[in-house]
């Protein structure tokens, strides 16, 4: 569960980023000490979100085996079914909707932004629209992977 959330915080914190460093590039301002920060909230949301499952869980003993053997053949499973349920549907809509429609919007954004700045660069010298189109071409590049990351993931 915690590798889970921590995969998908990182993919939605990687969006954001990505956002701000192609839509919003004069405003972002990447340091080292904002990166180690936003890791450490990751795993420290990752594993309180993961706790409450060690809680609602407990050990079912298999009947068809004899005492001394199921400490090696157990299985867990929900003390209260509909608790379980909620912390479930809690799971789904802060690790999978929310993240979904952040990322959803910011590689849309990142996508218009992309296509509004190569019409804008149409009145530059020929060396400068060189130096734009290839810095453009790079970035198209990284966020058309990160879409195919992204998109991968969630399939």
């Amino acid at each position: 569960n915690v590798s889970v959330v921590v995969s998908v915080l990182t993919l939605t914190s990687i969006s954001i980023e990505r956002w701000f460093a192609i839509c919003k590039p004069l405003t972002f301002q990447q340091t080292k000490a904002r990166v180690v920060a936003c890791v450490v909230i990751i795993w420290l949301v990752a594993s309180l979100t993961s706790m409450p499952r060690l809680f609602m869980m407990e050990e079912i003993h298999d009947d068809m085996f004899p005492p001394n053997v199921t400490i090696l053949l157990t299985t867990c499973a929900p003390r209260d079914v509909a608790e379980a349920r909620q912390y479930e549907i809690f799971l789904i809509v802060a690790f999978f909707a929310f993240p979904s429609v952040v990322m959803g919007y910011n590689y849309t954004a990142i996508a218009f932004c992309l296509w509004s700045s190569s019409k804008a660069s149409k009145h530059l010298t020929d060396a400068d629209q060189r130096a734009i189109v290839s810095q453009l071409m790079a970035r198209r590049r990284t966020a058309k992977m990160l879409v195919v990351v992204v998109v991968v993931f969630f399939l």
